[in-house]
Order: C-alpha cells, then sequence, then structure tokens
C-alpha cells in the first residue's frame, strides 16, 4: 500500500465521516472526513464521494509539500506524517518541533514529539484529549513500523 493510501486510511479512521458539517470538539464547522474551511457552515451537507474527493486533495497537497524538503521517509512514515498534519494543520506542523526534527533526520526524536500533540483547549482550557492521545499513539507506531 502507498504511502497516500496508508495515510487516507488512518485519517478517516480517527476522523470518520459525516456529511453534513458539524462542530468538532474544539467548536471548528467540520463535514466530511475533517475538512474544514470557510465554506463548511451550519446546514451544509455533502456526498461520500465529495467527502472522499476533499481528502485525497488535501492529502496529496501535503504530500507534495512535503517532498520539496527532500525528507528520507519511508511509506509509513510519510502516511504517519501525512495524518498528523492533516489534523494539525500545515501551519501547525511546518512551526513544530516534531518537524524540525524530522528534516533533522532525528527520527527517534519525532517519534516522540507525536504525543506531545494530545492537548485540545476548550474555553481557555488545556486539557487532554483520548481521541488524539489515541490517534497520536496510532501515528507514532506508524512512524516507526518498517516497511
Amino acid at each position: 500500500m502507498s504511502a497516500l493510501d496508508t495515510a487516507i486510511k488512518l485519517i478517516t479512521k480517527w476522523e470518520g465521516c459525516k456529511l453534513e458539517a458539524y462542530q468538532d470538539e474544539k467548536g471548528i464547522w467540520t463535514i466530511g472526513i475533517g475538512t474544514t474551511g470557510s465554506w463548511v457552515k451550519r446546514g451544509v451537507k455533502i456526498t461520500q464521494e465529495k467527502a472522499e474527493e476533499l481528502l485525497k486533495e488535501r492529502v496529496n497537497q501535503d504530500y507534495e509539500y512535503l517532498k520539496k524538503f527532500y525528507l528520507k521517509l519511508n511509506d509509513n512514515q510519510y502516511a504517519a506524517i501525512l495524518s498528523f498534519m492533516y489534523n494539525v494543520g500545515r501551519g501547525n506542523f511546518v512551526s513544530s518541533s516534531l518537524f524540525t526534527h524530522l528534516k533533522k533526520g532525528d527520527y527517534e526524536e519525532v517519534s516522540r514529539q507525536f504525543l506531545r500533540w494530545k492537548y485540545i483547549t476548550v474555553n481557555g482550557i488545556k486539557k487532554v484529549s483520548n481521541g488524539l492521545l489515541n490517534r497520536r499513539i496510532d501515528e507514532k507506531n506508524l512512524f516507526l513500523k518498517p516497511v
């Protein structure tokens, strides 16, 4: 299975799919398989095909973006990073210490960095999200899994 296919499978596992816009646990309007954007509002509906298309488009864009850094990653490592990036957003990803260690090739530290991203902030209070923690464990394990 390719990095993109593995990433899509992992993202879908954790994001699920809802064809009508909803607010996630942080209150962000979301639709499909974790898609957000200014067009996602109460009452918006999409088809399953559109949800999958939006996911694939975003994962492909993120993959092309990552390739610009000439990282020496195997397919599992790319898939784990793509899942992480999809969830936290490209801006948060590129400013993270995880990305800094990734560019240095310090993969052991990268694997540890996944678990730092388990918090959500609700009403100004930072708390551990069990869903995020479990997702990060999956991403870390996939990152460390040989191809």
